[in-house]
């Protein structure tokens, strides 16, 4: 009788040829998800520069997007009478170990959605810089207080 099944050795050599499949794509696949999740950051960034302006035309007044080091979010002035600010949407909150680092800590955008540098705005100039690993994605912000691609 035939006795069927594997056998040690053909079920090492499997094990063995799984490994090195392994080891071989794992560096492709973290390649991927740092490059993918520096773009993200760039993009919900770019999206809340947006949002920034946007909401200051809305509501008529000043709107702040805030720049942290492992943050950012929209404030605004959304109250009946001057003073009461809000944030809007979500504070964003960076991927685990993507780097942001900007030259300026807030961009202000004044009710026609134009950049104010009435303090504590910064000038709306602005380089922001997301990095993880090899990959960087950098969004610039013209004089002007748009993005530039």
């Amino acid at each position: 009788m035939k006795q069927r099944g594997i056998t040690l050795i053909e079920m090492m050599i499997v094990v063995l040829v799984l490994g090195v499949v392994a080891a071989t794509t794992a560096p492709l696949v973290a390649n991927a998800y740092h490059r993918q999740a520096v773009r993200t950051a760039a993009d919900e960034f770019r999206s809340s520069h947006a949002l920034a302006r946007s909401v200051a035309m809305k509501y008529g007044r000043r709107a702040a997007l805030h720049i942290g080091s492992t943050r950012f979010w929209v404030e605004a002035d959304t109250g009946a009478t001057s003073g009461v600010t809000d944030t809007i949407s979500h504070v964003r909150e960076l991927e685990k170990n993507v780097q942001m680092s900007s030259n300026r800590p807030m961009l202000c955008f004044n009710a026609k959605g134009l950049p104010s540098v009435r303090p504590p705005c910064s000038a709306p100039d602005a380089t922001v810089v997301f990095s993880l690993g090899d990959h960087t994605n950098t969004v610039k912000i013209s004089p002007a207080g748009r993005v530039e691609r």
